[in-house]
């Protein structure tokens, strides 16, 4: 008997409950659509490579820790740390609408993807020239190319999700996602102890120099694999819309279709909750005296959380349902900023006890197993409430009207600066018991 099988065989025979075909009128497997094999291996191995960048460019750790080196200013570390979500998600809408009327969307994806990986490569090139005698300059190219990179991410992200719902049936999502996150999460741990050591063995800038050249290359295999995916044209292809007809069509959604209303509501009060998280390894080093490595140990912990956890995740999504998956991850929302909590109390009223660094290290390990199950429950929810025809639009709909609230980490940076650490983890707390709530309502179409 073999030890083990390959990925295009994972992909074709197992799990069952996870990979069986749609089934048609006579009980009958659907057969899958032409180069299933293909698109589904090149969607894996993008989002595992890009496991790699992002935990070179963690914005719960290694940003805040880099843009610390900058600025004293809380509020403009956590606007730097939100900068790849908020930019993934703002373009949305317009771009729903320049690609929805197109057959064919992977032309856009290929075209952003240019722009992505020379915006981050010429960020790395800056960083040993400007970071020890011209910080603010560098802090502003920070914001300059990095939001070159974050948007042209928004730009390629509604191609990237039209493309995967034509070429992946809704069956085998749930089991697309756990494998980017759960193969890519050992691809991050290792990172995460590469980021460690580089941070620990080199001086500044040179250390963030080596890290962010580390993730242009890693954008560069990760973009160019997706590339080489095989579109088909859509079957429904329309006169696209004026832009500000298309406005109008968003909000009407939104006032119209509730599933589509309480998956909006769902998913910003998840963004809320995390208006802490570029905070928590600032708060260990600022107000409790770790050493900067331990940004690589903290990074490595929330990796883990998000492996371990996705194992379930990814079971979960295909025997019950993406609604569950985020309903348990709501609990573990609340557990995360209240473990943060303890360990400021218990740092004033009994110091000697040994238990910051494993209450953190939990801290990391919870938000990694949120992150994980949000990013398997969300997108699926997602396409499943999506008619057909209407899954760009909804896509661009859904990431517009939720991006205002990514930038909310700049709250917190001015809450942090006027108010404390602790505050700001205790609004998380409360975001997160409304996710809780909220979650319960959520379905889908069928």
């Amino acid at each position: 008997m073999r030890r083990g099988v390959s990925l295009s065989e994972r992909v074709e025979n197992g799990p069952r409950e996870a990979v069986a075909g749609p089934v048609g009128s006579n009980g009958e497997a659907a057969p899958l659509p032409p180069h299933f094999r293909r698109n589904f291996t090149l969607a894996v191995v993008n989002g595992v490579i890009y496991s790699g960048a992002d935990a070179c460019m963690d914005p719960n750790t290694v940003l805040p820790l880099f843009l610390s080196r900058l600025t004293n200013s809380h509020a403009l570390i956590g606007l730097g740390s939100s900068l790849a979500s908020v930019g993934w998600f703002s373009p949305q809408l317009v771009m729903s609408n320049v690609v929805e009327g197109r057959a064919y969307k992977l032309p856009v994806y290929r075209f952003a993807a240019v722009i992505r990986v020379a915006s981050l490569a010429a960020l790395a090139a800056l960083i040993p020239w400007l970071a020890a005698k011209h910080p603010a300059e560098l802090l502003a190219a920070f914001f300059v190319l990095f939001g070159m990179y974050a948007l042209g991410g928004g730009f390629a992200g509604v191609s990237f999700m039209d493309v995967v719902a034509k070429t992946v049936p809704p069956s085998r999502r749930g089991y697309l996602w756990s494998l980017r996150l759960g193969i890519g999460g050992l691809l991050a741990v290792a990172t995460g102890w590469a980021v460690r050591r580089i941070i620990a063995g080199n001086p500044f800038p040179s250390n963030f120099a080596v890290i962010f050249g580390c993730a242009s290359g890693f954008v560069l295999v990760s973009l160019a694999s997706f590339s080489f995916c095989i579109e088909p044209p859509d079957t429904i292809v329309g006169r696209r819309p004026s832009l500000p007809d298309h406005v109008k069509d968003a909000f009407r959604v939104l006032r119209e279709d509730k599933h589509f209303r309480r998956l909006f509501r769902a998913r910003m009060l998840f963004g809320l909750w995390a208006m802490s998280s570029p905070f928590y390894a600032l708060f260990a080093m600022q107000k409790l005296g770790f050493a900067p490595r331990t940004a690589g140990t903290f990074l490595i912990a929330q990796t883990l959380g998000a492996i371990f956890s996705n194992i379930l995740w990814g079971r979960m999504s295909a025997d019950r349902g993406d609604a569950l998956v985020l309903r348990r991850a709501s609990f573990l929302a609340v557990a995360a900023p209240l473990m943060a909590i303890a360990v400021a109390v218990l740092r004033r009223a009994a110091p000697e006890i040994p238990l910051a660094l494993p209450l953190l290290l939990g801290t990391f390990f919870l938000v990694g197993a949120v992150t994980s199950g949000v990013g398997v429950g969300y997108p699926n929810l997602l396409l499943g409430i999506a008619p057909e025809g209407r899954r760009t639009a909804y896509i661009g709909f859904m990431n517009s009207f939720i991006a205002p609230i990514l930038i909310l980490p700049t709250v917190g940076g001015l809450l942090v600066d006027t108010a404390g650490f602790v505050v700001v983890f205790s609004a998380s707390t409360v975001f997160a018991l409304a996710a809780m709530g909220s979650v319960r309502k959520l379905g889908g179409r069928r």
